[in-house]
């Protein structure tokens, strides 16, 4: 999975995992940002054409309340870019249930993702 939400998910997932931020990649954290400290703190890295390199099953970009289906990271805009990923790979949605703790509601989400179609050489 390629996402810039690194953290609890590639902790527990068992998963091979790309940071798209470059917290936990060093290729992305050292990438030149070109106006750095015009965007979000720590939102600011990217490698688009690195991350499709490494040819991840899976891609997330984020998005409220969990995923979207377009880019807002210029990492994610990066990836969007390049024609690899609109020949490379396919957009899934996937519909998250799951009851509150607190108010014990049942919550319903959209979960965005971009699943790889081609296969690995």
């Amino acid at each position: 999975l390629a996402f810039s939400g690194a953290g609890v998910v590639p902790f527990y997932g068992e998963m091979r995992f790309i940071d798209t931020l470059g917290l936990t990649d060093a290729h992305i954290a050292h990438t030149a940002v070109q106006q750095h400290g015009h965007g979000m703190a720590g939102h600011e890295h990217g490698d688009g054409r690195y991350v499709l390199s490494r040819q991840p099953d899976w891609i997330m970009f984020t998005g409220r309340p969990l995923s979207s289906h377009s880019p807002n990271y210029p990492g994610d805009n990066e990836i969007f870019a390049q024609q690899d990923f609109h020949l490379d790979y396919e957009p899934v949605r996937v519909t998250l249930q799951y009851v509150t703790r607190r108010s014990h509601q049942t919550r319903t989400y959209d979960l965005f993702l971009f699943r790889r179609i081609v296969p690995r050489s």
